[in-house]
């Protein structure tokens, strides 16, 4: 059953009120009225379902589309973070729609921690510099999601991103010499990295149980001392 309003306008609180997500996914193409495709927008975030994502995907990517619509269209994606929206977000980065990637960008940004493993996977790929942007605004949960991945079969592409996000790593990673994974590709990005913080907590390091840590820390050390 669909609800309309005078004339055949869509009715879209009656729409939400059924959460009928078919209904709301039609209004959101009703061409004769600019502000039932944005409210539409809006209901389909509200109401969570993933059968939402692609058609909200289209609207956003329709640069013939009213802003209002493209703009409320992304704000919704972002509630639908769970139902696999990120995926679809991450594929926009590569939009010649420089508004649609912006739209993207900043969606993925607000979604955060969900949108942190997805776009680790695409660094090597066409749209890594915007992945980095993403890493960077996001802060510490992919700092810190970063370092767990450097005792993993990723840790280069790991180490090579927070290497590119510089000086914001630099407390998660002293930290992270007192963990018990990881010690050691920590204290190569140290040298790399070159900032003076980590002078102390790698001299801490050279007495430590693992000989790789130990050698990690030496070679870091002696690239502070050639400086």
């Amino acid at each position: 059953m669909s609800f309309l309003g005078l004339f055949g306008q869509p009715n879209i609180e009656k729409l939400t009120s059924k959460r009928d997500v078919k209904g709301l996914i039609k209004a959101l193409s009703y061409t004769k009225d600019v502000t039932v495709r944005e409210s539409a927008a809006v209901a389909l975030g509200q109401v969570g379902d993933e059968h939402a994502v692609q058609p909200l995907i289209v609207a956003l990517n329709n640069r013939y589309e009213y802003h209002g619509v493209r703009q409320r269209a992304a704000k919704a994606l972002i509630e639908l973070k769970d139902q696999g929206a990120v995926g679809s977000l991450i594929g926009l980065l590569n939009s010649p729609d420089g508004f649609v990637r912006d739209e993207a960008i900043q969606a993925l940004i607000t979604i955060g921690a969900p949108a942190i493993e997805p776009l680790f996977q695409e660094l090597y790929t066409s749209v890594g510099n915007h992945a980095v942007k993403v890493f960077v605004e996001i802060g510490d949960p992919a700092v810190e999601w970063l370092i767990g991945a450097l005792s993993s079969l990723d840790r280069d592409k790991a180490a090579l991103i927070l290497l590119r996000l510089g000086e914001p790593t630099v407390e998660p990673l002293i930290r992270a010499l007192t963990r018990s994974k990881g010690r050691g590709p920590v204290a190569d990005i140290f040298g790399e990295l070159g900032d003076t913080r980590a002078v102390e907590p790698l001299i801490g390091t050279l007495t430590d149980s693992d000989s790789g840590v130990r050698k990690e820390a030496v070679l870091a050390l002696a690239k502070f001392a050639g400086k």
